[in-house]
């Protein structure tokens, strides 16, 4: 019966995260009734797993995930929605979890939270496919314009930006602000780039290109350099069906193929 009611309540939260996945793709917001029938369905089966099998390790798993939603979402690293998915997901135990309360165990339970591994998945999924198409439409760029990528930027910070940024026309930028960062500033003199993100920042930021529009500093075919604003829904999506239908941990794997290698 308890494997019937898993099965059940992973499937509703695959459809939920495909609705919410939709959603994000399309404004960026997503609907608070997603995560409020997230919550009723996966709540009543997190309490009948606790009563059936009531170690204390379940309860570490679950108060970590939930803390570590709350982490980012205060720290501001993910959207609110994003956060509100890994708790969602914090209510959902990881199989075989260990009965001991020895301290190596509870760092393993820690680290095999369902969104500690949904999470890590989403990351990797999300460097591995959106890095390389950074990096060929920024060389495409430059053989294009014949131009310097993030001129005045030092090395680092120039590097950075070529894998995770790209230019656009500013008037792409200003009728889409919502799915961008800006990370190159406008300025009448020396151009500043940002590599700390604030999503609480944007829609001021976006204030000041407009702003530097209409004082001239820039033509509205001019571009500005931007972050991709990834639907980190998909990506948890992604990461979620990895993890709960296929039993992929990438990050696991990977450590598990360099250890047979070396």
């Amino acid at each position: 019966m308890f494997v019937l009611l898993h099965q059940i309540r992973d499937l509703v939260i695959l459809i939920l995260l495909i609705v919410a996945s939709i959603q994000d793709i399309k404004t960026r917001e997503i609907d608070d009734r997603i995560w409020m029938i997230a919550a009723i369905v996966t709540v009543p089966v997190l309490v009948l797993d606790l009563i059936s099998s009531p170690y204390l390790t379940k309860v570490i798993a679950t108060v970590f995930g939930l803390l570590l939603s709350l982490a980012i979402y205060l720290a501001q690293i993910m959207g609110g929605a994003d956060a509100k998915a890994l708790a969602i997901l914090a209510l959902v135990l990881p199989e075989n979890i260990p009965k001991t309360m020895e301290i190596s165990y509870i760092l393993l339970t820690c680290l095999e939270a369902t969104p500690v591994v949904v999470l890590i998945n989403a990351v990797l999924v999300t460097a591995i496919t959106l890095i390389p198409y950074v990096v060929l439409r920024n060389v495409v760029w430059i053989f294009k314009r014949r131009r310097t990528f993030a001129p005045n930027a030092d090395v680092f910070t120039k590097a950075m930006l070529f894998l995770t940024s790209y230019y656009v026309p500013v008037s792409k930028y200003l009728s889409e602000h919502f799915k961008y960062f800006l990370v190159e500033l406008p300025a009448e003199e020396k151009k500043r780039y940002l590599l700390s993100i604030r999503i609480e920042d944007q829609d001021k930021l976006a204030e000041e290109v407009k702003q530097a529009l209409e004082r001239g500093l820039l033509g509205r075919d001019d571009e500005v350099l931007v972050m991709y604003g990834v639907p980190m829904i998909v990506y948890i999506t992604i990461g979620y069906v990895l993890y709960r239908f296929l039993g992929i941990h990438i990050a696991f794997s990977i450590l598990n193929f360099l250890s047979e290698i070396l």
